[in-house]
């Protein structure tokens, strides 16, 4: 379907983005340490130092964001077989088909086996909404972490240039 193939592609370029920015926080901060200038004042030498640890808490977060994302999309999909499991057992259930189980021969009680999966595709989509929610707020942070480096490490930068 090509609401699907939408979806994959804006979830790839996402993820593309999240790697340039990843990337670009680490040979920012890599650039801006090999380029140190001379500073006079204390200060000013204290706000660049601040901002190689901005950028530096900054990388590390999207670090973190890298890992846990897949995390997230593993839970989703948990979730979603479980629904696609129970949903099907509800379709046999109202054709009073059985369910047997291979183990023993026995018939299962239908109506357990779809509270369990639907049970665990809650408990999937929980999880996944609090693990998502918790990344998009370490985004946030990420992002106004790597604002504040850049423009603490252009003042101190500007400021020394100004200042010869």
């Amino acid at each position: 379907m090509a609401t699907d193939n939408n979806l994959q592609q804006a979830n790839a370029l996402q993820a593309k983005f999240e790697f340039f920015m990843l990337g670009l926080t680490f040979a920012s901060l890599s650039i801006f340490l090999q380029t140190l200038p001379v500073y006079t004042q204390f200060w000013v030498a204290a706000i660049e130092a601040v901002s190689w640890l901005l950028l530096l808490l900054s990388g590390t977060l999207g670090i973190y964001r890298v890992l846990w994302a897949p995390v997230v999309l593993t839970h989703y999909a948990e979730k979603n077989n479980h629904a696609a499991q129970a949903g099907e057992l509800k379709r046999l259930k109202l054709q009073n088909g059985a369910l047997v189980d291979q183990s023993t021969g026995g018939l299962l009680n239908l109506e357990e086996v779809i509270n369990a999966y639907d049970s665990a595709a809650e408990a999937h989509g929980k999880r996944a909404n609090s693990l998502n929610e918790r990344i998009g707020k370490v985004h946030k942070l990420q992002l106004s972490l790597l604002i504040l480096g850049f423009f603490s490490v252009g003042f101190s930068r500007a400021h020394t240039l100004l200042a010869i």
